[in-house]
């Protein structure tokens, strides 16, 4: 339903933009300028009525997609009126109208759309400081890519008590953008602000993308973050890809080539899916145990409240055998020593 919504809604935005485009001409200035004013703030009225109305937010995200696309177009059509020359901020402005949106009604693909335009005003931003033309900021991309790690690491200054469905957008799109920085540093030949030479910068960052991947997808798993493992998982496929084609491609026979790498494929989901299992179900464990305030007893054994037996007997592998007074019973996990 999300996805027709989403799909509904950028069908809308296309038909309005093409039907301004096509009796833009016939209108004067001052009826242009109305319309540009007018339209955001009817999508905007509407995306409040429907929330108001609605539970779902589905016809809320429709309009509020409509929303943002017509701020997009009034800023750019403006700035075409009366010759105003482009400058970063018009980046700030649709991501902070995009973040508003976002936390106003709860919108995941506004939020997204958000984080992206503000990292990419970030970036212009210091491009524009250093004397280089704003829009060229994707040229050097570390600025976005310690961006996207400081939108990643966000969650955990921003407490979302509300829409505690925002914080999985955030790494998402912060580990998206990180990867996608590393690796057009690494194989596609973009320029880096570091002075060494082109090879070496390549491979520098062929080890970056590896080490990041693999270190993200372990703390993917100890903190259940799905999105990040899965996310992670393909990077580290798509570094390692391209590490050993720069070896092996040249003078392996092709064959033989695609046969390593599809053997090599099977053996790191059998193996990334062992360790999901293995250290997801140690991770859930520890966690439960915690969160219903369990302590150490003698012997190194657990011991739990009434409350976290409960719990723990519904995860696999944990059982109580002991009973002590005040409420208090002694829990162990059964593949654990």
């Amino acid at each position: 339903m999300r996805i027709a919504s989403t799909l509904g809604g950028i069908a809308i935005c296309a038909a309005v933009v093409l039907f301004f485009a096509r009796y833009w001409g016939y209108l004067d200035t001052s009826a242009q300028i109305a319309i540009l004013v007018v339209v955001p703030l009817l999508a905007l009225a509407a995306a409040e009525f429907a929330a108001w109305r609605e539970r779902t937010l589905y016809f809320t995200g429709l309009l509020a997609l409509l929303a943002f696309a017509s701020f997009v177009m009034n800023l750019a059509v403006v700035g075409s009126i009366f010759n105003i020359v482009s400058t970063e901020r018009a980046l700030l402005a649709w991501g902070a109208f995009a973040l508003l949106l976002a936390y106003r009604y709860g919108l995941r693909l506004q939020l997204a759309l958000g984080l992206l335009l503000s990292m990419g005003y970030g970036a212009a931003m210091v491009t524009a400081h250093f004397g280089y033309r704003w829009f060229d900021f994707g040229q050097r991309p570390e600025l976005v890519a310690l961006l996207a790690l400081l939108v990643f690491w966000a969650p955990f200054a921003i407490r979302h008590t509300r829409q505690r469905d925002f914080p999985p957008v955030y790494r998402l799109v912060g580990a998206i953008v990180f990867y996608l920085c590393v690796l057009s540093l690494a194989d596609w030949g973009i320029p880096s602000y570091m002075s060494f030479d082109h090879q070496n910068i390549e491979r520098f960052y062929e080890f970056v993308g590896l080490l990041t991947s693999a270190g993200a997808i372990w703390l993917g798993i100890s903190r259940q973050w799905n999105n990040v493992v899965n996310t992670s998982a393909t990077a580290f496929v798509i570094f390692l890809f391209t590490r050993l084609y720069h070896w092996w491609w040249d003078w392996m026979p092709k064959y033989l080539f695609f046969a390593v790498i599809g053997a090599l494929g099977v053996g790191w989901w059998s193996l990334l899916d062992t360790c999901v299992a293995r250290w997801g179900r140690e991770f859930r464990y520890e966690a439960r145990l915690a969160r219903h305030g369990s302590s150490r007893g003698s012997g190194g054994k657990r011991v739990c409240s009434a409350a976290c037996v409960e719990e723990s007997l519904r995860f696999s592998g944990i059982r109580h055998y002991a009973y002590e007074p005040r409420d208090v019973y002694v829990v162990r996990h059964e593949g654990r020593k």
